[in-house]
């Protein structure tokens, strides 16, 4: 079974050098972006310095090596209380930016490889298509278009968000190393398990949401295409009750899935909530409780400013071991017909040195046999035959004895097992 790194390879491979310089553009914007939030962090932390009249320029080290930080420490609290806001809504366009171009790129992306899925799809040889049910060909067009696209989407927006996460984080840590340290660690452990307790229920909700989706369009197709014998038989009921059942388990699968993804939200934020009173409670009752209002606040705020990218990155993971079963049915359409490209390329070259059918003169069958692919016998065997142009000849036989076969060798739609054409 494929991984997740084999699926994002496989899209890697699949989309053009277009789409790679937006992906590639998309990062440096998220890293912009989580730069901006750690100046919004660091401006924070001179205001609350600033407002509690705590240290002077001089005494201080930490922003030496930032010349922007050194002149805003060095002006009146409300105008860094102005800088502070600016900052802020700079942090904010970028993120505006960045989840608008976000489901921008995500809509290219997933329309280009739907397209090149059904490009596959309608070049499949011809035998594939006698062999598949059209609910399979619907279903992959349709509903797991649409879950491939989500997870396109998802992978975007964990690599913004986690890149969010880990550059502010990162930051954090060498601010404070004692405390933020911990609030990871209790995070790492807490996020980890929870994502090790949902993968494998979500990817098996996954299975049975594809495959009831794929039923329920085959139980449709079925009804509606032998609707008058059941209004002769009267036999409503049996398709009704079987659709019924059906689709209750798609929308349970659907009910399942939607609750182990956003369960984790909730949680996060009674941790954070958890935490946040746990270091009002320690700072309240330490005598050095003036000193460390700064890097409480500045933590808060850091705090605060990870949960929501934390709980998207969490929603990510999830939603893509969700949507991984319709995703791997695409990538298999691709890569089959990757695999097949070839040997359908050689029979349309083959087929062209054959004259076309309106110029012909005579058509020759000379032993030829074939069978399909998951058969074991041969449909047909030694068939040889001569056929002039302007002759009228009639093929008969009993069910399933090959003529609509035979039709198709001839037409060029089947290539024989052996033989001559």
């Amino acid at each position: 079974m494929l991984t997740l790194w084999d699926v994002i390879l496989n899209i890697k491979d699949s989309i053009s050098e277009t789409r790679k310089k937006q992906f590639v553009f998309l990062v440096i914007l998220s890293i912009t972006t989580a730069i901006v939030e750690i100046l919004n962090l660091s401006v924070l932390d001179i205001l609350i310095k600033k407002i509690l009249n705590q240290g002077s320029i001089e005494g201080e080290t930490k922003f030496n090596s930032l010349y922007l930080l050194n002149k805003i420490f060095a002006l009146h609290p409300k105008y860094v209380l102005l800088v502070l806001i600016v900052f802020l809504l700079l942090g904010l366009t970028f993120r505006l930016i960045t989840i608008s171009l976000q489901y921008k790129y995500t809509a290219f992306i997933g329309a280009d490889l739907a397209k090149r899925s059904f490009y596959s799809i309608i070049n499949m040889p011809y035998q594939w298509h006698t062999s598949k049910n059209s609910s399979e060909a619907i279903t992959i067009l349709t509903k797991d278009a649409d879950q491939f696209t989500i997870f396109v989407q998802e992978c975007l927006s964990l690599l913004v968000n986690s890149s969010l996460v880990l550059i502010v984080s990162a930051w954090m840590i060498q601010y404070s190393i004692s405390y933020f340290s911990t609030i990871i660690l209790i995070f790492s452990i807490i996020l980890f398990s929870i994502y090790q307790y949902n993968k494998i229920p979500l990817r098996k909700q996954g299975t049975i949401h594809t495959k009831t989706n794929q039923s329920s369009i085959k139980i449709v197709q079925e009804t509606l295409g032998s609707i008058r014998e059941i209004l002769i038989k009267n036999s409503f009921k049996i398709h009704f009750d079987e659709f019924n059942s059906n689709y209750l388990r798609y929308r349970m699968s659907i009910s399942k899935i939607a609750t182990r993804v956003q369960a984790p939200r909730t949680i996060l934020e009674t941790i954070v909530i958890i935490i946040i009173a746990i270091i009002f409670v320690i700072f309240n009752s330490s005598k050095a409780r003036y000193i460390d209002f700064t890097i409480t606040g500045t933590l808060l705020f850091g705090i605060l400013k990870l949960l929501s990218p934390l709980q998207i990155c969490f929603t990510n993971l999830n939603n893509l071991y969700a949507v991984q079963p319709s995703v791997l049915k695409i990538v298999n359409s691709l890569n089959t017909y990757k695999k097949n490209f070839k040997k359908k390329e050689n029979n349309f070259n083959n087929f062209k040195k054959h004259p076309p059918l309106q110029d012909f003169k005579k058509l020759t069958l000379k032993e030829v046999n074939f069978k399909y692919e998951d058969s074991r016998n041969m449909l047909l065997k030694n068939i040889s035959l001569s056929i002039s142009k302007g002759d009228k000849v009639g093929i008969i036989g009993r069910t399933g004895s090959g003529k609509s076969t035979l039709i198709d060798i001839i037409l060029g739609l089947l290539t024989p097992t052996s033989g001559q054409l």
